[in-house]
Parts: structure tokens; sequence; C-alpha cells
């Protein structure tokens, strides 16, 4: 069992928002954070990623 902190959570939040800055899926921040796919998702959807491939 995994007991949750404030501390703790802020630092997965955190590493969160880094990881989508750099690009990364969803997936991804799955792999690497013990954050809810519900957290991840809003996250994600406020803070999109800053690479566009493709576009100019």
């Amino acid at each position: 069992m995994t007991i949750k902190t404030v501390i703790g959570e802020a630092q997965q939040v955190k590493t969160a928002v880094e990881l989508i800055e750099m690009g990364a899926r969803l997936q991804v921040l799955q792999e690497e954070t013990t954050l809810s796919r519900e957290r991840l998702l809003k996250l994600y959807k406020g803070n999109p990623p800053i690479f566009s491939w493709g576009q100019k």
C-alpha cells in the first residue's frame, strides 16, 4: 500500500508537467508517475506539449 502525502503528490505532479512539456505521451506519464489516469488527463489537457511535430 502506498501512503500518499501532499509533498509526494506535488512531486509527482511536477514530474508529470515536466514530461508533458518535453512532449511525453500519456502512456509515458502513466509509467513514470503514480498519479491516476484521470489526474494525468487533467494535467495533459491543461499543459499541452510544446512540440508540434510537422507544424511551422
